[in-house]
């Protein structure tokens, strides 16, 4: 093999391939729009914007304060009693104040907080990782970042609505609980997706990703067979190599996560939405999609009279 230094491995040659892939894809977005890449960056940021507005009007530190309060007449660890606290399931009633019950409610309020927050991050820091794929011509995990995100929002909004179900996702800490919440949570999960309007997203990225399908292949076999020997199949690496197709992806990404962004009011009842705008990124998209009919439409339109002439010659 040589020297480690001059070695050359396979992932070398893939991340070269990632590396023109992404230049060349930044390049074509640019050419169509030259708002693209600023659309990216918008949505990132009101997400952060979000986030920190929710940090602000949460109240974590009240209801710690309360959690903290009890715990200082407690025996025990403060994990023991904490995991009472979540666990307890208090009976009968009490005449004036009961710390355990305020005690309760305030730690279930406290885990909510903490819960939307940390899926708030995910949703910022996931939209990064499906547009990078993306960038990559990786079209079948970029689905598969679209379906996570959907299925974040829908659980940030359970976690608001349910406290129970956001200290049960917080604790979750093995694959058998995992598949515990999720057996749990499966049926509200869905509906909250339906309610929200984020199924499809949903749905297309379990058929497209989740899930071993030939729509999961089928891009990387058609750019495959453009440089494949006669008789031989390949599964390429990139799953596009049509300009307009990458735009035509880019802007349908874009767009769900203007339709995820759309829902959060819902899933963030604290926090006052008109310190938001999403007017600036709402046109972007918007001017994208026309950008997109003025290339898409007239391609297509092209490509079914092109099939139509090549039928007509072997008939």
């Amino acid at each position: 093999m040589g020297d480690d230094a001059a070695t050359k491995y396979q992932i070398d040659g893939l991340l070269d391939c990632d590396s023109g892939n992404v230049e060349q894809a930044r390049r074509a977005l640019l050419g169509f729009h030259k708002d693209s890449l600023n659309a990216t960056d918008e949505c990132y940021n009101l997400f952060e914007r979000i986030g920190i507005l929710f940090g602000e009007a949460g109240d974590y530190d009240k209801y710690q304060d309360m959690v903290s309060e009890w715990l200082k007449n407690r025996r025990g660890t403060a994990e023991q009693n904490i995991s009472f606290l979540e666990r307890a399931t208090l009976i009968g009633h009490v005449d004036g104040a009961d710390p355990d019950a305020e005690a309760k409610d305030a730690l279930a309020r406290a885990n909510s907080v903490i819960a939307r927050s940390y899926l708030l991050l995910r949703l910022g820091r996931d939209f990064f990782f499906g547009l990078t794929d993306l960038l990559r011509l990786r079209l079948t995990s970029m689905h598969g970042y679209v379906r996570i995100q959907a299925e974040t929002t829908a659980i940030l909004a359970l976690c608001g609505e349910e406290l129970p179900m956001a200290t049960d996702w917080l604790n979750v800490d093995t694959p058998e609980e995992g598949t515990a919440f999720y057996r749990k949570y499966r049926s509200k999960i869905t509906a909250k997706l339906r309610d929200l309007g984020l199924y499809k997203h949903f749905d297309n990225g379990s058929h497209m990703s989740l899930h071993s399908r030939v729509l999961g292949v089928a891009g990387g076999i058609v750019a495959g067979k453009k440089n494949a020997r006669r008789g031989e199949i390949r599964l390429v690496y990139q799953e596009a190599d049509d300009a307009i197709a990458i735009f035509l992806w880019f802007c349908v990404y874009l767009r769900a996560h203007k339709d995820i962004l759309d829902t959060l009011p819902k899933a963030l009842p604290e926090v006052d939405f008109s310190q938001v705008d999403f007017r600036r990124y709402d046109g972007m998209v918007g001017s994208l999609w026309v950008a997109l009919r003025r290339l898409y439409i007239p391609e297509r339109l092209k490509g079914r009279h092109r099939v139509k002439i090549e039928n007509k010659i072997r008939s």
